[in-house]
């Protein structure tokens, strides 16, 4: 039985490649925009997609025409995750964070995003602490008594019982009050 082998040019390597027709192309598209013209109209002159337009219509032409690589709107990001990561944050405080230095992009692309990078780097984000109250931004109907009371959710007990988080000490009183033989429950 015989083997096929086939052979790559010693000039290719595993870098992204430049498109010269990919790059007039990025070019005509952002010189039609500038004379004011509309997706359909350029769809029609060019004959491509509107989706193709969208997609080229602003950024640098020559990083727009590159190919083998897949460009995200977390990218310009990047070392500030990795900072985040290093500090031992949680995913949610790194989107928060990333949404108030401009990322405009959907919440769930950046927590997928986020995955892809722990996995690249083999750390991991810290999981998401416990927040002492999950009604403080909630609105109120007036005569309600959310405003003036405070909760502890049932994930914030679970957490400090088997997870060994903290508890505001007001909570682990509450707690430790209400219900004293709790923890003979738990060693059952």
């Amino acid at each position: 039985m015989r083997s096929s082998v086939k052979k790559i040019a010693s000039d290719v390597d595993n870098c992204p490649g430049f498109s010269e027709k990919r790059y007039q192309m990025v070019c005509q598209i952002q010189e039609f925009l500038k004379e004011g013209c509309s997706y359909r109209e350029i769809a029609k002159r060019m004959g491509i997609g509107r989706n193709t337009i969208a997609k080229y219509r602003e950024g640098d032409p020559k990083e727009l025409s590159m190919y083998g690589i897949r460009q995200s709107k977390l990218d310009p990001y990047y070392d500030f995750i990795i900072q985040c990561l290093n500090l031992g944050w949680s995913k949610s405080k790194t989107v928060k964070a990333i949404y108030e230095k401009g990322y405009s992009g959907s919440v769930s692309n950046a927590f997928e995003h986020l995955g892809k990078i722990e996995e690249k780097e083999h750390k991991y984000f810290e999981p998401q602490p416990y927040v002492r109250t999950m009604t403080e931004g909630l609105k109120y109907k007036t005569g309600s008594k959310g405003e003036n009371m405070d909760y502890i959710t049932r994930e914030g007990v679970f957490r400090h019982m088997w997870m060994n988080t903290e508890l505001a000490e007001e909570h682990k009183k509450y707690i430790y009050d209400k219900y004293p033989h709790i923890w003979e429950w738990i060693a059952v």
